[in-house]
């Protein structure tokens, strides 16, 4: 059998390509110039830190060069480079302790297209130094200065924009001869104020823990004692919520079957807005203080007589409330609260100095005997234990009955009357001994 022959169709691995290696040729012509004794190039080196990049840019240079020769008739082999910047000056020489140099430049000459060779005879370091240091400064005067003087003048000539600053501040605020006096007032006055801190806290040393927040140096009543310190800031916007008080103002016949159940110090308050020309600012203001003393009065009767309270026991107060002033005469121990004697004091105290603040810090006595159950000296020692004056009234029970048969009827009794003057001074505590029996 005769062997198959391949098909011509069939593809067969070619071997790739080798590519072509490039020879680029770059060829030199090379001259070698002689120079004269004063012609360039001159090698320049920088020790002691090069120029600003900007300086040596041949489109935006701002270098300008020199080059000075026989400086002599003697020294005719002497030559000086000089190079200025706007704030730097260089300079370099070749003699003395510059080194000769071997060196050779080449030079591309654009026009001959020729890199032309030349030998260099030195090597000049410039020396740099700064314009006008030397010139502006009187060395005498320098010598006189003191260590801060001198310290000045380098950051102000030298230091950033922030240290200059810094400085001139330092420098304001050191005490001289020149404004010593206007320190003197500043001292004078801040011992002033230190006075008067210690003043403030041995006040606040004195302040009660059975009194609301009050200010002793106040010199009228109705910067002693504030509402905004004596009230929480739920009880305000609950108070500022309930408008049955005003409503009632509008409309006897809404204010009629509220009156009846209120404890006299608050009825006599709210009737006597009604009649009053107030404006509609203060009476919201004085209804929202009416309902809070009729809510502490109420708290109180019922606080009395029981020593541990929880907030369901006051059905006529609203729950937000009773929470408040639970939490503001107890001490809660668990979901149940328990008022001690300063509690049920403070409480007493809250009641008297609101019933002051509605009734333009003067009140009758009698007004809160029935509301509170307490007697009438009872009440007056409560009054001038807060920082009143209480003084007696006489007048009649019944001074419009014309009876002089009537014996009973015309008898005068005393009246309290209860007034908060500023500044608020309280009673001096007696020490004296009980006798041994």
């Amino acid at each position: 059998m005769g062997k198959r022959k391949r098909s011509t169709t069939e593809s067969t691995p070619r071997k790739p390509k080798r590519r072509k290696k490039s020879s680029h040729k770059l060829s030199l012509r090379c001259s070698y110039v002689p120079t004269e004794e004063n012609a360039g190039p001159y090698l320049v080196s920088f020790p002691h830190g090069p120029p600003p990049p900007h300086a040596l840019d041949s489109r935006k240079s701002t270098m300008k060069w020199s080059v000075e020769g026989k400086t002599s008739e003697y020294e005719t082999h002497k030559r000086k480079i000089s190079a200025e910047t706007p704030k730097m000056k260089y300079e370099g020489v070749n003699f003395g302790d510059n080194a000769s140099s071997k060196y050779y430049i080449c030079i591309y000459d654009k026009d001959e297209d020729k890199l032309k060779i030349m030998p260099t005879d030195h090597l000049y370091r410039m020396k740099q130094n700064v314009k006008g240091y030397k010139k502006d400064i009187d060395h005498e005067h320098v010598k006189n200065l003191s260590y801060q003087e001198s310290r000045d003048i380098l950051i102000n000539t030298f230091g950033s924009r922030r240290k200059q600053l810094f400085t001139q501040k330092f420098k304001d605020n050191r005490i001289t001869n020149d404004n010593s006096i206007g320190i003197k007032s500043i001292i004078e006055k801040q011992k002033e104020t230190l006075k008067e801190q210690a003043i403030d806290k041995e006040a606040s040393k004195t302040v009660r823990a059975d009194m609301p927040p009050y200010d002793p140096t106040a010199e009228h009543p109705s910067d002693i004692f504030d509402l905004k310190d004596m009230l929480s800031r739920e009880e305000v916007s609950f108070l500022q919520k309930d408008t049955e008080f005003y409503d009632g103002l509008s409309d006897i016949a809404l204010l009629t079957p509220i009156v009846a159940s209120l404890p006299e110090c608050v009825r006599d308050g709210l009737l006597s807005l009604v009649q009053s020309s107030i404006s509609t600012r203060r009476k919201k203001r004085k209804c929202m203080i009416l309902l809070y003393l009729r809510y502490l009065v109420e708290f109180y009767n019922r606080v009395k007589t029981m020593r541990i309270c929880k907030t369901g026991d006051f059905r006529n107060i609203p729950k937000v409330m009773a929470e408040t002033l639970l939490n503001k005469f107890g001490d809660k121990s668990g979901s149940k609260y328990r008022i001690n004697k300063i509690g049920n004091a403070k409480l007493l105290n809250y009641i008297l100095i609101i019933a002051l603040l509605v009734n333009n810090y003067e009140i009758s006595v009698s007004t809160l005997i029935e509301d509170l159950d307490l007697s009438n000296k009872k009440l007056c020692d409560q009054f001038r234990h807060i920082g009143c004056k209480v003084k007696a009234e006489r007048r009649s029970r019944n001074p419009d009955k014309d009876d002089i048969f009537d014996v009973q009827e015309k008898s005068k009794t005393k009246n309290f009357v209860a007034s908060l003057e500023a500044p608020l001074t309280f009673p001096s505590v007696s020490r004296t001994r009980r006798r041994k029996r």
